[in-house]
């Protein structure tokens, strides 16, 4: 009962009302993929990422590696395309525990959220105020570099692991 107690006390004085209204700010901007199954189809999103994630999706799936993929021309060294992200902890996460096109659509809200939070623990550590902090994640994951690049899943990706 004193564990609870102090989570409440905590949640409200603490992190926790900040970090949930990233999270919130994450879900609303996303509302679309996340509850209506709409998936973002822009540039290489539909003429590269999905793509290389549906091969990657068969060959895990099927427990091999792509180290050579025939879907692809007359051949692609999948295995070799860092962007594919054959050995991102994320990716087997999201392969393993969703369908293709469920894990396909959350890649982008979950890096979202991983940068938003990040930032805002980045700014905690650089002793912000939390209203600040939190204007500071709201700021860098709302910015022209995020939402000029959602068709470059790999930049959100590892953009979201700079803070």
């Amino acid at each position: 009962m004193k564990i609870i107690k102090n989570f409440r006390k905590n949640f409200i004085t603490g992190e926790g009302i900040y970090i949930t209204i990233l999270v919130v700010l994450t879900i609303l901007f996303w509302n679309q993929v996340l509850f209506f199954g709409k998936t973002l189809w822009i540039g290489d999103i539909s003429r590269q990422y999905y793509p290389w994630y549906s091969i990657l999706y068969e060959h895990l799936h099927s427990l091999s590696l792509p180290f050579w993929v025939s879907e692809m021309g007359g051949g692609y060294p999948l295995l070799a395309q860092g962007e594919v992200g054959v050995f991102y902890p994320l990716n087997w996460f999201l392969i393993f525990l969703f369908s293709k096109d469920i894990g396909f659509r959350l890649f982008l809200p979950i890096h979202f959220g991983i940068a938003s939070i990040g930032i805002y623990y980045f700014g905690k550590t650089l002793k912000l105020s939390k209203l600040a902090a939190l204007f500071a994640a709201i700021t860098y994951v709302y910015s022209f570099f995020f939402t000029a690049r959602l068709m470059h899943m790999s930049i959100i990706a590892s953009a979201s692991f700079l803070p």
